[in-house]
């Protein structure tokens, strides 16, 4: 009766210690996007896929349709190109704008920087930006790993 007794106890301890523990998910780690950019569809074949840059240097491209490489992939790009971007982004692309949106069968780019500016347009990119996109494209594809993710 005693033994009993004291399992009846401790099986009264282990579920009343159990149900104070509070089971709550794990906080991921979340990095801060620099810069994204999206580019969409035409009414053809034209290339539609994102590419973003994390503040630790992550890049993530997510091919869509109608490109080399379809599906998720990641790299990382060097400290240097990096902070060669990041002083791009701060210097040439701190405003929101939008050019050409009312043309019908162009791809639109949509650029976003610090989620807080954003730059769209339709067909090519506008003189003011087009020198400094392409070297950050070229930076960001530099060390591009073609091995899916996902």
């Amino acid at each position: 009766m005693i033994q009993k007794l004291k399992q009846i106890l401790l099986l009264s301890l282990v579920v009343i210690s159990c149900k104070s523990i509070q089971n709550k998910p794990v906080a991921e780690r979340s990095e801060s996007i620099l810069f994204e950019m999206h580019r969409g569809g035409c009414y053809g074949t034209c290339p539609i896929y994102n590419l973003s840059l994390y503040n630790s240097g992550l890049v993530k491209y997510r091919g869509i349709r109608f490109t080399k490489n379809e599906g998720l992939y990641e790299w990382r790009i060097t400290k240097e190109d990096f902070e060669t971007i990041e002083a791009l982004v701060v210097e040439k692309f701190n405003t929101s704008a939008t050019h050409n949106l009312g043309i019908q069968d162009l791809p639109q780019t949509t650029l976003t920087i610090n989620k807080k500016y954003q730059i769209k347009f339709k067909g090519s990119c506008p003189k003011a930006y087009r020198e400094d996109l392409r070297e950050i494209e070229s930076l960001l594809m530099k060390n591009a790993n073609w091995e899916s993710k996902y």
